[in-house]
């Protein structure tokens, strides 16, 4: 009896063990999805209550077997959060390294860290990443305000493409303020980032922000969607939810899908410009003025007034510049150059900008979808700690020579 009851627990060992052999172990994603698609969202500054919504919204259309939505939220207070969001819910994945630690959202190992999780764990055929938070054009974005220590971080572009260096990201979003400007795209083309497409404003990003809901339904309806198609329809679905919405405190809402790997060529069009002012720059000074007055956005009173919009900017130097009467004592093979500069910024820009939408109040005014800075004066720039020898200073397009035309223009108006 004994040997027998050996035998048949022997044969039920090796019949489980073939078991286990045969059935797979179960894993996040069995196959590469059609999408992922990574939130990266702090409201851990203030904006509790609009993410609570926003996270709502994902939850109300949730994962798909083709789409993958995950979500790694710092809130106001307590840990951040990792989750997978279904429909109805979020499933919290505690693997993650940073899931129910606080975490500081402006450390570009914590971006670095939610990036590779999601691509390991969540494979799929193309990959989008939502920033959301507060942004602040060339300075960065993700404010986080209770650091540990030190209580106050952010993510610099540079630290942005240092965290995702070695991933390739088809489109990026960010749900933030201003960041659809010139020197941000061109710091991230010429420095290497790896992303197709970035949907982003140069304006405000309203409160209430993207209609998450509506761009994942369409997403989750159409997964075979291409990252341009993508990126079409999330700017799409935010212009056309203000229209309908008709809140008055987002009539200033402006959104765009920027090609990254063609804004160096942008850049460097916008650069030989400054150069052909440059040659004359104190003839030329009261029409650059009159094109940044022009150019100036209709938030600017708000405290953005050192962006303008570099379409309507370079429009206006090329128009005046056709002026016999605007151009008067200027040497006409210069002022040939300043037109023939303008005209091919003005044809590169829609190679760059390739979708761009917009409410009429900022449509009437001239917003183009990629925006340029340009402070008052020297003085307002270099008293101004944000920007002075801190952040500015190391901008590559900055240092590739558009700082140089800025004091140029600021000491020609001074004399």
């Amino acid at each position: 009896m004994k040997g027998r009851t050996f035998f048949r627990i022997l044969c039920l060992f090796l019949a489980f063990s073939a078991a286990l052999l045969l059935t797979p172990v179960p894993s996040y994603a069995a196959a590469p999805a059609e999408w992922t698609v990574a939130f990266y969202m702090s409201s851990d500054n203030g904006l509790d209550s609009w993410a609570q919504k926003d996270v709502q919204e994902l939850m109300s259309v949730g994962s798909s077997k083709d789409v993958n939505i995950l979500l790694f939220w710092d809130k106001e207070s307590g840990p951040g959060s990792m989750y997978k969001v279904a429909k109805n819910n979020l499933f919290e994945l505690t693997d993650f390294e940073y899931d129910r630690i606080e975490p500081n959202m402006g450390n570009p190992q914590t971006l670095r860290s939610f990036v590779t999780y999601a691509f390991k764990k969540f494979p799929a055929k193309k990959f989008a990443l939502v920033l959301w938070d507060h942004g602040d054009d060339f300075r960065g974005l993700m404010y986080d305000e209770h650091v540990p220590g030190d209580g106050f971080d952010l993510l610099t572009n540079q630290e942005v493409i240092n965290a995702l260096s070695g991933f390739r990201i088809n489109t990026m979003v960010y749900a933030a303020c201003v960041m659809s400007e010139l020197d941000v795209v061109y710091e991230y083309a010429v420095k290497g980032l790896n992303v197709d497409y970035l949907v982003a404003s140069e304006g405000y990003d309203t409160m209430d922000s993207f209609p998450f809901d509506l761009v994942l339904s369409s997403l989750t309806s159409r997964p075979t969607m291409t990252p341009f198609e993508f990126s079409v329809m999330a700017v799409d679905q935010y212009i056309d939810f203000y229209i309908t919405a008709g809140k008055a405190y987002s009539q200033a809402a402006t959104m765009s899908v920027i090609q990254i790997n063609t804004i160096d060529e942008l850049g460097n069009v916008v650069l030989q410009l400054s150069r052909s002012l440059q040659a004359d720059i104190r003839g030329y000074a009261q029409i650059i003025a009159n094109a940044k007055g022009q150019a100036n956005l209709p938030w600017s009173e708000n405290g953005w007034e050192r962006l303008i919009d570099l379409k309507v900017f370079v429009q206006s130097i090329h128009d005046q510049s056709l002026n016999t009467a605007a151009v008067k004592g200027i040497d006409p093979a210069g002022v040939l150059s300043v037109v023939s500069d303008a005209e091919a910024v003005l044809a590169k820009i829609p190679q760059s900008v390739v979708h761009v939408r917009y409410l009429d109040p900022m449509g009437k005014h001239g917003v183009y979808g990629v925006s340029i800075f340009f402070p008052s004066s020297r003085d307002s720039f270099e008293n101004n700690e944000n920007l002075y020898g801190v952040y500015y200073d190391v901008m590559a397009f900055a240092r590739a020579g558009w700082l140089g035309f800025l004091y140029s223009y600021w000491g020609a108006g001074s004399k």
